[in-house]
């Protein structure tokens, strides 16, 4: 009785074992299947539905980008979206309407953190600290 035991204990093991092999072998298909659906052209990222402009830096090396502003823009050249530490040395994020009023804004002191949106008109809709 214990040899049946031991045997369909070892039969469960094995047949877990198969099923996270095969699994992991369907997420590495899946993942092979969708590489491939952005195209790097010489004019930047380009997909049916995406496209981004080609990138560039003050310091490129194989592993680091270095700016000190990386911005974002719409198709008609809007800032949309930026990043970085430009002037005041902290890092911050804001982003934009189509008329350039910033609509969120994160970005620290260097101690605290600080959060802010706001509306089209810019008024303020909630700031944290």
């Amino acid at each position: 009785m214990q040899d049946v035991e031991a045997r369909i204990a070892r039969l469960e093991r094995t047949a877990r074992r198969w099923r996270i092999a095969a699994v992991g072998l369907m997420a590495v298909m899946g993942t092979g299947l969708l590489m491939g659906q952005i195209r790097m052209t010489g004019e930047g990222i380009n997909t049916n539905k995406l496209t981004a402009g080609t990138v560039a830096a003050t310091g490129v090396t194989a592993d680091v980008v270095t700016a000190k502003k990386i911005v974002i823009t719409d198709a008609d050249g809007n800032e949309r979206v930026s990043a970085g530490t430009e002037n005041t040395g902290s890092p911050f994020v804001e982003m934009k309407d189509k008329g350039g009023k910033t609509l969120l804004a994160i970005g620290t002191d260097g101690k605290n953190g600080t959060l802010v949106i706001m509306d089209a008109q810019g008024k303020k809709l909630f700031a944290a600290p």
